[in-house]
């Protein structure tokens, strides 16, 4: 079982919620600091993981999403050797809130991923993103 939290991520067993995994992602000092400097507490100028996926074709494989400061961001990591190696960063706005208090959801069917959240910094506009089908060709 994966569970986000502030600048954090967790595996735990399913049988006894015993912790197996970690992983810990924080927000850059400068992403820290814009955040402060436009208003937002230290509280919320943290990352604070809101979408949480697993691939289903490729056990082992994570998209994670975080608010980042007000600077969302996407990534996947892998596991490896007991811990997560990071594969890939994307801008996460579209597919992850700007803040910690505005709800998402999302659903990665195949390598594509449906998000309903917020796309701007006051939290004002939703939306609903698709992934861009990459490669296909349109009739």
């Amino acid at each position: 079982m994966l569970v986000g939290g502030r600048n954090v991520l967790y595996k735990l067993g399913v049988d006894d919620l015993k912790l197996e995994m970690s992983l810990e992602w924080t927000a850059s000092e400068q992403d820290k600091s814009v955040c402060v400097v436009k208003g937002k507490s230290e509280d919320f100028c943290q990352n604070y993981v809101k979408v949480l996926k697993k691939y289903e074709n490729d056990s082992g494989r994570y998209l994670v999403c975080g608010t980042n400061a007000y600077k969302p961001v996407c990534r996947d990591y892998v596991e490896d050797s007991g811990s997560y190696l990071m594969t890939n960063e994307v801008k996460g706005v579209g597919k992850c809130p700007y803040s910690p208090l505005h709800n998402s959801t999302a659903v990665l069917v195949g390598d594509r991923l449906y998000a309903g959240t917020t796309a701007d910094y006051q939290g004002v506009d939703a939306l609903i993103y698709r992934d861009p089908q990459i490669g296909r060709a349109h009739v």
